[in-house]
């Protein structure tokens, strides 16, 4: 998907697009998709980072504030 999408910093920067336009639960699987094509690139990981924050501090229950969190923390020790 990635390299049909012109390369994993395209749809990373893609999903940061539908972020913004509030589609965050579409932005995470795109996210996801990028840091799968690319598991080592910072770039990529500071927008999952910041996607997953934003996506747990929407999140109504603790246990999706939780896995948001830690996805965002994973993101952040690249």
């Amino acid at each position: 998907l990635a390299a049909l999408s012109g390369g994993a910093i395209a749809l990373a920067r893609q999903a940061q697009e539908l972020s913004g336009v509030g589609k965050l639960d579409v932005a995470c699987h795109l996210i996801e998709f990028a840091a799968d094509a690319e598991p080592t690139n910072s770039e990529i990981h500071s927008i999952r980072a910041d996607l997953y924050r934003a996506r747990a501090e929407e999140e109504l229950s603790l246990m999706g504030k939780g896995i948001y969190s830690a996805a965002a923390r994973d993101s952040e020790a690249v």
